[in-house]
């Protein structure tokens, strides 16, 4: 085909961005299906990461129990370590420890309940913002522009006025 040089430039850029997708596709389904099946190498590591999921009772601070120094963390981790070693999952030692601690030992809510809504008012939150400032933004300009309007009928006797080209006339109202 024969493109003129700007076709050529958006199929190039086009084609990048194809290839920066598929990229990025297969990255994250690499990461994924490596996590998926065949989870950390370790039961220390899937520990440490369970541990990263969980606060440890008690503890005040916003640490995770795999971060926290106190001992309430320490133990959280060891027996999370036996749960691993009984053969237990991921899940199922989540689960028994929510039910033995309750909600408040898991580091992000949960998805169901009242923790849905600490995930979905966020963003709306964001939205609403941004529609309200594009509201302020647009009724702004609205007003602003009224009154460049209003001076295109203001003095049409004045000499200089007179003066103005017609065709320079519409070409400046078409801008405003």
């Amino acid at each position: 085909m024969d493109f003129c040089g700007g076709e050529r430039v958006k199929v190039r850029h086009r084609t990048a961005a194809f290839v920066v997708i598929v990229i990025a596709v297969a990255v994250t389904l690499t990461v994924t299906l490596r996590l998926t099946f065949l989870g950390p190498a370790s039961p220390e590591a899937t520990m440490w990461q369970i541990a990263s999921q969980l606060h440890a009772p008690g503890d005040t601070t916003t640490e995770t129990a795999a971060a926290s120094p106190v001992p309430a963390a320490w133990q959280i981790r060891q027996q999370i370590l036996s749960l691993l070693q009984k053969g237990e999952t991921q899940q199922q030692i989540l689960s028994q420890l929510q039910d033995e601690y309750g909600p408040t030992i898991l580091a992000n809510p949960s998805l169901a309940g009242f923790g849905a809504w600490v995930w979905i008012l966020p963003p709306v939150a964001v939205m609403l913002l941004f529609v309200i400032i594009a509201g302020i933004l647009i009724s702004r300009l609205k007003r602003d522009g009224r009154p460049m309007r209003a001076i295109q009928t203001f003095h049409q006797d004045d000499p200089i006025v007179q003066e103005i080209d017609e065709d320079e006339l519409s070409t400046f109202r078409t801008y405003l």
